[in-house]
């Protein structure tokens, strides 16, 4: 099924934001120890709530196009 382009867009805007999120936390939960390392990853962490919100509303904008075809 062809996503409409507004759908696209924040589907792949969220998802690049949770990514952008997520990767760093975990990388350096995983192979730098240390608080400082981790506090640097927090800071891109707070995008993620945000993220979320932009997948959610693509998801939304998806379900909608499907309907509407």
């Amino acid at each position: 099924m062809k996503l409409s382009r507004w759908a696209r867009a924040t589907l792949f805007t969220g998802a690049l934001m949770l990514a952008i999120a997520i990767i760093p936390l975990w990388l350096s939960t995983i192979f730098i120890n240390g608080s400082m390392p981790t506090i640097f990853a927090m800071a891109f962490f707070m995008v993620g709530p945000l993220g979320a919100m932009i997948f959610f509303a693509g998801l939304v904008m998806f379900v909608i196009s499907a309907l509407r075809r």
